[in-house]
């Protein structure tokens, strides 16, 4: 035990801290099952049910708190105590509280940066044909076969053409019959809800703490040669991408002006971003600059528009992405 005027050992303090937690973690939890659970009595009467979980007190307070008084309570309580006795042997009194605060917010940081990446579909080259693939940057993800609508190549002419599908791994191959100018898949992926464990393939009404929730549609466009079907818009696309040059005839570091269009009219102030970096807002005619990489080029679009009378989402999320290589 200390003395008098010795500051507590490290276990003391970590141990401190790991109440501390174990409380405010389960106050917190306690406070959002009494939320949850009072949705029926303000929806009382409403066909749709509860707006983020239709059940009672009687249900809400053991589901939310169980899980919190055993497994995730515990877990916090064990982090947090961790944490304190490392920065108190590492002989972490900081002087100011800036690099304590600076520590925890990169603590946070690294532990929730896998739930907020973005995902998108996109087609690639693969072997003698072509991938509808799901992913972010180089990953590949596996996802279901019949989130794939439609698809359809196009001559340069902007013909339809025949083509082939297989189902691989990780992908859905599109294998044209003739010489493809651009490809478009047509895909939806269903209700997605942003909790706060993380981003759940789910509808409101089946997801744990929600805070909102979507329906999502997807098009991804393909440029593989140059060609007129690839400079102009493709009828009932609702979003669109369109290059104002052929985009395979440049090189690494040249400059691209992309047009966005929504319902064939020009998008203007849309947020457009490139291998999942924001590159900016499109213009009052709903055009924007590019830099262009060697490589594989993803550039992508999404509009929100609210819901009504969906009890599972609250808005539709439409995406579309364009990708063509830049091989020079």
């Amino acid at each position: 035990a200390p003395k008098n005027g010795d500051s507590p050992s490290a276990t003391v303090r970590g141990i401190s801290a790991a109440i501390a937690a174990y409380l405010a973690m389960n106050i917190g939890a306690l406070a959002a099952a009494l939320e949850l659970g009072i949705q029926p009595l303000i929806y009382s009467g409403v066909s749709q049910g509860a707006g983020y979980f239709p059940f009672s007190l009687k249900a809400a307070i053991p589901a939310v708190m169980l899980p919190h008084l055993t497994v995730v309570g515990a877990l916090e309580a064990t982090v947090t105590a961790l944490v304190m006795i490392m920065l108190m042997k590492k002989d972490l009194r900081m002087k100011s509280g800036f690099s304590v605060f600076a520590l925890v917010s990169a603590l946070l940081l690294t532990l929730t940066a896998g739930g907020a990446s973005a995902h998108d579909y996109w087609i690639e080259k693969k072997g003698s044909g072509y991938a509808a693939v799901y992913g972010h940057r180089d990953q590949r993800l596996e996802y279901n076969p019949a989130s794939l609508k439609k698809v359809t190549v196009y001559n340069a002419a902007g013909k339809p053409l025949d083509f082939k599908k297989e189902i691989q791994s990780k992908a859905i191959m599109i294998h044209p019959a003739g010489s493809a100018c651009l490809i478009l898949a047509d895909l939806e992926s269903g209700y997605w809800s942003k909790t706060i464990y993380g981003l759940k393939n789910l509808p409101k009404r089946k997801a744990s703490r929600p805070i909102e929730s979507y329906r999502a549609y997807h098009y991804s466009k393909s440029i593989i040669s140059g060609g007129e079907a690839a400079l102009k818009p493709i009828e009932g696309l609702k979003l669109d991408i369109i290059p104002t040059k052929n985009p395979l005839e440049m090189k690494a570091g040249d400059n691209l002006q992309l047009k966005v269009l929504f319902e064939g009219k020009p998008y203007a102030g849309v947020s457009l971003e490139g291998d999942h970096d924001k590159v900016g807002l499109t213009d009052k005619d709903g055009l924007i600059r590019v830099n262009l990489k060697k490589g594989r080029q993803i550039y992508t679009v999404e509009r929100r528009d609210p819901l009504k009378n969906d009890p599972d989402a609250d808005f539709i999320s439409t995406t579309t992405t364009l990708t063509f290589e830049v091989n020079r």
